[in-house]
């Protein structure tokens, strides 16, 4: 049963629910000891003795606490409850969802790269300390008061290489989002289909992962459809499919139900004909190779993306980026 204002977790009281999914209810916090709001991930009830989320959970946290960067949602706390409940503890991030502000039409070429360029400079860094995302998402990308945007839930996330001793939680049963009663309508931007995390039947269970199907379908990379093993360059894919929305108004692979939207991955071509004039070509580009179905093909690594996307912006606003400020974006 969802956790209702004023009901308390630990030294947490509860101030009202800001998003649920299959592995985690996230409410709006007060911090009594520290009087700071503070946004709880709290697994489902019917998980909260199941070992294996409990894992999941806590390769979430470690994944998190690695990371220090401006673009990425800080974790502050790991806890168990003593009522046996688990809770992890982040930075409550102002603002709005890149999936809202799409709900509103396609953005502005300067917009774009400006969210584009932040996203790109989280996920380097990610990588850089051998973390994948897998769940890029406009629902995953806060964008605040001032235009600075913070890379959220790294519930998904693979270590490709990690503190000694500390290994990814391996499932023995397949879970998934439940999909909404809404999905089978015509998919629009903020309109995403539910994150997945699906054991492959046809492929024997291994530590890597590789088998799991996981991601978001019309983001994740045909890879993570097809149920391989990823790397950083899943994730240009999806930074990819971004850019794409962004700029078009609409989703590089559609469909009216998630099963669509994989097959449309994998199998059909992308319009880009459908991107506005005043795109540079070398964004074009850029978009065009990080949605080849092929990892090989598409560029090598995130801080190519970045690059790209900085130069494009100009050294000026580029900076500004680094300093906290908008670039120039009002």
């Amino acid at each position: 049963m969802p956790l209702v204002a004023g009901a308390r977790m630990g030294a947490y009281e509860i101030l009202g629910p800001l998003g649920a999914g299959g592995m985690g209810e996230v409410y709006l916090a007060r911090d009594t000891r520290l009087d700071r709001r503070v946004a709880l991930k709290v697994l489902p009830s019917r998980m909260d003795r199941d070992t294996q989320a409990i894992g999941s959970f806590r390769h979430e946290a470690l994944a998190l606490a690695s990371l220090n960067h401006p673009n990425i949602a800080i974790i502050h706390g790991f806890e168990e409850l003593d009522g046996g409940q688990t809770i992890l503890v982040m930075e409550m991030v102002e603002g709005e969802t890149l999936s809202a502000r799409l709900s509103r039409g396609r953005m502005s070429v300067e917009e774009t790269l400006q969210i584009g360029a932040q996203i790109a400079e989280a996920l380097e860094v990610a990588h850089e300390r051998g973390i994948v995302h897998r769940d890029v998402k406009p629902g995953n990308v806060m964008i605040g008061p001032r235009g600075l945007v913070k890379v959220l839930d790294f519930g998904l996330a693979r270590r490709t290489t990690g503190l000694e001793g500390v290994r990814e939680p391996s499932r023995n049963v397949a879970s998934s989002e439940p999909v909404p009663a809404g999905d089978d309508a015509p998919a629009t931007p903020s309109d995403e289909a539910p994150t997945l995390d699906l054991r492959a039947a046809t492929r024997a269970e291994t530590d890597s992962l590789e088998g799991m199907i996981v991601g978001t379908p019309g983001y994740m990379s045909p890879e993570q459809v097809l149920a391989r093993r990823t790397d950083a360059r899943s994730d240009v894919f999806a930074v990819g499919s971004v850019l794409y929305e962004c700029l078009a108004g609409q989703r590089a692979f559609a469909g009216q139900t998630p099963h669509e939207r994989m097959r449309a991955t994998v199998s059909d071509a992308v319009e880009f004909t459908r991107l506005p004039s005043e795109v540079p070509a070398r964004i074009r580009e850029l978009i065009a190779r990080s949605l080849e179905k092929e990892p090989d093909a598409r560029p090598p690594d995130m801080r190519t993306v970045r690059v790209t996307l900085e130069d494009a912006l100009g050294i000026r606003r580029a900076a500004a980026l680094r300093e906290g400020g908008n670039g120039g974006v009002t």
